[in-house]
């Protein structure tokens, strides 16, 4: 394997038609829920776990042909976050000094609404028993979507897409 074109987390060798992803995982939306467990191992075994883990995370590297790619997805976890309004009700109801006024100042109050991006992954099928799905993960925290952080990572993911569309009608 001579990688002849590099991304971030995706190498691809075209002269000998095969590809291997970086520091790939299947588990990228666990990490998240067992982040304290591991935490508490780690403590526990004085860093033992945490040594472990990472050899075997490291160990998957594998290298494929670009046959084996069946198919890949952007995947993207969204919520929307919204402030305001509120302080608008109360406003409302302090001036007529009625609940109407409370309505009417909630349904005239001024929203800011800002989405939050809390996963950008791309899925990589494979055709392996072994790991039939592999995530590059690009954004693991929540992250608005105008902000630098995230245009950078949805441009490296169109670069990775568009580099697995090139091996997929290349192998």
């Amino acid at each position: 394997f001579k990688p002849t074109h590099k991304l971030e987390s995706l190498q691809v060798d075209s002269n000998n038609k095969l590809f291997k992803v970086k520091g790939q995982s299947a588990d990228v939306f666990q990490k998240k829920k067992h982040g304290f467990l591991k935490t508490t191992l780690a403590v526990y075994t004085m860093g033992l776990s945490v040594i472990a883990d990472k050899a075997i995370h490291s160990s998957k590297e594998k290298i494929y042909k670009f046959s084996d790619l069946n198919n890949f997805e952007l995947l993207e976890d969204d919520s929307t976050v919204t402030s305001g309004g509120i302080g608008q009700a109360v406003v409302g109801a302090f001036i007529t000094g009625s609940y109407i006024g409370a309505v009417a100042g909630g349904v005239t109050g001024k929203r800011k609404t800002k989405k939050v991006v809390e996963n950008l992954v791309v899925k990589l099928n494979i055709n392996d028993f072994d790991n039939p799905c592999i995530m590059i993960p690009l954004i693991t925290k929540s992250t608005k979507v105008d902000s630098k952080e995230y245009k950078e990572a949805y441009n490296q993911a169109q670069k990775i897409i568009s580099m697995l569309d090139l091996i997929t009608h290349n192998n």
